[in-house]
């Protein structure tokens, strides 16, 4: 499956000016959020399974306090398989035995399920 990932930072930037990035474990820099608003957000999207590192830091050396919330979304797909109740086509039934009773694919039902998990921290 995929996830996406939403992170929020909230400070006063009069007090001084954060920015916000995202890597992953490769140490790759994956976004940067660096406005002069009170907020910096990142919104990720189609990540892969793994480890993702953020980094809140002062611009320019700036220091200040700060509120985050992560947000972090993850879908898969999982194949079902259902038997239908169906009457027994002609040629499944001549294809029968007294002891084997034939149904073709037509008697299955080949289904996805997408489910979504969201967490915030």
């Amino acid at each position: 499956g995929t996830s996406n990932l939403i992170v929020d930072v909230s400070f006063v930037h009069a007090s001084g000016n954060l920015a916000l990035q995202v890597y992953n474990s490769a140490s790759t820099l994956l976004g940067t959020s660096n406005t002069t608003t009170n907020t910096e957000t990142l919104t990720l999207n189609s990540l892969a399974a793994g480890d993702y590192f953020i980094k809140v830091y002062g611009v320019s050396g700036a220091q200040n306090a700060y509120s985050m919330v992560v947000q972090a979304t993850v879908y898969i797909s999982v194949p079902v398989v259902l038997e239908r109740n169906r009457t027994q086509s002609y040629s499944d039934k001549l294809r029968s035995t007294p002891t084997t009773k034939v149904q073709s694919d037509a008697a299955f039902a080949d289904y996805s399920v997408n489910i979504g998990l969201s967490v915030k921290l």
